[in-house]
């Protein structure tokens, strides 16, 4: 073992249980702020929202692979459908993460995001809709608040193509 990860790992025994609370604790507000975001959206076009509009928590695979998701079931047409908003680290290139929001089925988005004329904040990639932060104004309503605008006009204009 090389000295400089026997110093690491000594130092780690001391702060990771202090460590593991404080990420504990991170997740679980950037979770319940994901899902207050969901709940407070009204206008989600021909997306139908459960009666309760319930949420369900992020996935649990942050060690590996930091990311966290807040995610609301409905209908669009007559197809099951799930609305996720996600904050991801791990693809990031930055040590900032960026946000996105996607729908399953995937090919609801996939079908026509091509054709559209997305808001220039905006980037359309192959199964979601992303939107990079800035890290120097921290406003996640906001920029969720305008993923969810921009991706709710998408639905409408693939309703409209029918």
């Amino acid at each position: 073992m090389k000295n400089e990860t026997k110093k690491f790992l000594v130092e780690g025994m001391k702060r990771y249980k202090q460590a593991s609370m404080v990420m504990v604790s991170f997740i679980e507000e950037l979770e319940e702020l994901l899902q207050e975001i969901l709940l407070k959206q009204k206008d989600w076009g021909p997306f139908k929202t459960n009666p309760k509009g319930k949420t369900t928590g992020s996935t649990r695979n942050w060690a590996k692979y930091p990311g966290l998701n807040a995610r609301i079931k409905g209908k669009h047409g007559d197809k099951d459908s799930e609305i996720v908003l996600s904050i991801v680290w791990y693809e990031s290139n930055t040590d900032y993460p960026f946000y996105t929001i996607s729908i399953s089925p995937k090919e609801i988005y996939t079908i026509e995001r091509i054709n559209f004329d997305w808001d220039s904040a905006c980037q359309a990639e192959e199964s979601r809709l992303r939107f990079d932060p800035d890290p120097n104004d921290f406003n996640p309503e906001r920029d969720f608040k305008l993923l969810l605008n921009e991706f709710v006009r998408f639905l409408k204009y693939v309703d409209e193509q029918k």
